[in-house]
């Protein structure tokens, strides 16, 4: 009975780190892609596009260049993006954590004072970070920035502009951990319920 709750209890670990890693391999493609922001009009040379990400900028009018925000950038685009990588930096670096921190708890270790237990709770308190996190980096994102401010649309062609794709892959990334912490939680309570365990023991 001991044996199978303990697999289950794996397989439990087991599927929420799939749901964090790849929650973490599109958090990275989001995070290195410069399409989280997007102008778009028509002029007497073609089609123009311009998109901006947290690292990049990518310039289309034909044909299609990437570069660097130059040194002395400013303005709201600057502080929101600072925001994000900042947000999606400790992001990564509690995502790590939470991969070490598993592979100890599916091997069945123990490192010092951390027992099973309390790998599964430290566990659950790094995946709700890791959501919060990315949650903040979608909500902080456009209220910093709140989207283009010099209003071209009276005197270039069909001028648009908006959030573009990198940012609301967010949403499914927010989704993959958001589930991944209800699978830790659940078990962290199973574990809690059949153990006798108590965090503050």
């Amino acid at each position: 009975m001991s044996s199978g709750i303990e697999q289950a209890r794996r397989h439990a670990s087991k599927l929420a780190l799939v749901f964090v890693l790849i929650a973490f391999v599109l958090a990275i493609v989001v995070f290195f892609t410069p399409f989280w922001y997007k102008v778009s009009y028509n002029s007497v040379l073609g089609s123009v596009t311009f998109s901006a990400g947290l690292i990049q900028t990518r310039t289309c009018d034909g044909d299609c260049s990437s570069q660097s925000f130059p040194d002395d950038e400013e303005g709201d685009y600057r502080s929101a993006r600072l925001t994000a990588i900042i947000c999606m930096s400790l992001a990564f670096f509690f995502t790590v954590l939470y991969f070490l921190a598993t592979g100890l708890q599916i091997s069945g270790k123990r490192v010092g004072p951390l027992d099973q237990g309390k790998l599964a709770i430290a566990n659950l308190v790094l995946v709700i970070l890791i959501t919060v996190l990315y949650c903040a980096t979608l909500i902080l994102f456009p209220i910093i920035y709140g989207g283009d401010s010099t209003s071209f649309e009276g005197y270039l062609q069909d001028f648009s502009s908006g959030y573009s794709w990198s940012y609301y892959f967010l949403i499914p990334i927010i989704i993959l951990t958001g589930v991944a912490a209800v699978i830790l939680g659940l078990d962290a309570s199973s574990k809690l319920k059949n153990s006798g365990y108590s965090p503050m023991s």
